[in-house]
Order: structure tokens, then sequence, then C-alpha cells
């Protein structure tokens, strides 16, 4: 029987919302982790990570921090460090390491040219920022991307490597919950796009009860369903069985299954306990 009495994340309630039978899914047999990574996963990865060690280490605060080539140099810092050397990336047609890290090159400089307009080059952000709150007997957890913290308002980013400006709003207006139910002010944010450009969203008091009212309530009800130990969740089949894990083995699925000798993917594999 399943039950859930941890905090819930982002990627976790968006299952509650999307297609609950899908969450159950994850949460009875999680997915064997891949050991290759998504090319523009991997440039938003990398990126992040370079920034995180710009941001984190203070280097931005210090003079002449905002200079562009000190955020060159430490990307190519990166590039030399065993954290790099250990990723395994699939390449797709017309890609490689060399135009991955050019990629990479110019989204930290798009990256720079993003934070400054923001006015925030050259203050103290905090990267892969974890928040625990409750909002309603319910624990949320959020891992941030970046949080700066200004005298009045928190302002909260999630950097995306995305080939195109497709990314999910909910998702900072539940981080936005998450920080708001900690009794503080988000003062707004947005997604960074690393391929693209900056992307604001109204992360008003208004916009995030709209979020509550709406898709917070309707996850909240399988999540209660959950931990009352309830086994059948309902599928929502639609575009989302394309990405799901277990498109193979869901009989909701709209996605064709494969012949009865094909071998399943990793990504439907399930670990043992």
């Amino acid at each position: 029987m399943t039950t859930w009495n941890k905090p819930i994340s982002w990627s976790k309630f968006k299952l509650a919302i999307d297609c609950p039978k899908q969450l159950k899914y994850t949460i009875d047999r999680e997915p064997v982790a891949e050991t290759r990574q998504n090319y523009y996963m991997e440039l938003g990865t990398i990126t992040q990570f370079v920034f995180e060690q710009i941001f984190n280490q203070g280097i931005n605060q210090k003079p002449g921090g905002d200079k562009l080539s000190t955020y060159q140099k430490c990307t190519e810092i990166v590039f030399k460090s065993k954290w790099y050397a250990a990723r395994q990336i699939t390449y797709p047609l017309g890609k490689s390491e060399d135009t991955l890290k050019e990629d990479v090159r110019a989204a930290v400089v798009r990256g720079w040219e993003i934070f400054t307009k923001l006015k925030l080059v050259n203050k103290p952000i905090r990267s892969e920022v974890k928040w625990t709150s409750t909002f309603r007997n319910m624990r949320l957890f959020a891992l941030i991307d970046f949080v700066y913290e200004g005298s009045n308002s928190i302002y909260l980013f999630d950097g995306k490597g995305h080939a195109e400006k497709n990314a999910d709003p909910r998702q900072l207006f539940f981080y936005a919950l998450a920080v708001q139910s900690s009794n503080k002010t988000v003062g707004g944010g947005g997604f960074i796009y690393w391929k693209h450009d900056y992307e604001k969203l109204d992360l008003s008091p208004a916009s995030i009860k709209e979020f509550v009212d709406g898709e917070f309530v309707e996850g909240r009800k399988v999540m209660e369903q959950l931990v009352r130990g309830v086994e059948s969740l309902p599928a929502k089949p639609g575009k989302a069985c394309k990405f799901c894990n277990w498109k193979f083995v869901c009989p909701d699925s709209t996605e064709l299954k494969p012949p009865a000798d094909h071998t399943l993917p990793d990504q439907v594999g399930f670990k043992s306990d």
C-alpha cells in the first residue's frame, strides 16, 4: 500500500495535477535514472553550475566581479573540472562536445546580460536554495535555482536550458507559495532561458492565490488520497504521455506499445529497495 508522509516537491506535485496515475507509478516504483543526459538539459545544468560557483563564492561581489571576463574565466575552469569530466551526454544530430561548450559559453554571456539588466549582477545571490514550509497542513519543498533576498522582498529565479521558451509557470507559483508560507514577501521572479532571454512572471499575492484556489486544490486532493493509502489513482492521457517514464507499462498511455519481445528501456526499470 502506498502512503505519502514527506514534504511534497514541485516535480511530484506537478504529477498530482497533470496525471495522478503517473505520480502513483513514480512513488511505487522509482524509475532508474538515465546515465546519459539530454543535450539541452545538460546545457542548462552546466550553465547553472557556472553561476553557482560565481554566486556561492561571492565572485560577482568582488571588485571588478561584474566584468564579463570573470564569468568567462569561471566557465573555462568548470570545463577543466572533474565534475564536468564525469558528465555523460547524448548528443543529437549536429551537436558535439565542441558545440555544447560553445552553447554554454554563449549562455553564460546571456546570463550575465540578464542579471545585469535585473540589476543583480553584483548582489548576494544564493543558488540551489532548499526551502521548506507548511501550507494548509501540507509540507512543501522547493529547490530554487537562484534566490535574491532584498531588504523587503525575496526574488525567485529558475534557469532553463530549453531549446524553446516553454517552461511551466506553475513551478514558480509553487516556489512562491512555499516562500510566502514562511511569512516572507515574494517580490517577483521569472525564468532565465540560457538560450533565449528572461521571462518575468507575475508572482504577486493575487497570482499565488489564483494558483492556490485552482490547481493547488486539485493537487492537494490527490496527495490526500496518497496519505490515506488509496491504491487506484486516475490517469490523464494526452501529450504528457510522450515524456512519461511509464508510457510502455501504463494501460492508459496514448503512446504506442513496443513489440512483445522488446526489452523495455532503463527508464521503466524498477529499483529494488
